[in-house]
């Protein structure tokens, strides 16, 4: 998913495998479109198995 708002842009992205995770970037804009700032974080997904709640991530 990325989404948009003046110049500053998000994009959220799901990657599998061993250690799956999530991962979200935003980055700043400068009047050409060229990135001028980048921020991202990165959580591990807890395996379903691993899960203490009777409504789990989907």
């Amino acid at each position: 998913m990325i989404l948009s708002s003046g110049d500053l842009v998000m994009a959220h992205s799901h990657f599998f495998g061993e250690q799956e995770r999530v991962v979200f970037d935003w980055f700043r804009l400068d009047e050409d479109a060229k990135i001028t700032e980048h921020w991202s974080v990165a959580q591990p997904i807890t395996p379903l198995d691993e899960v203490a709640n009777s409504h789990p991530h989907s």
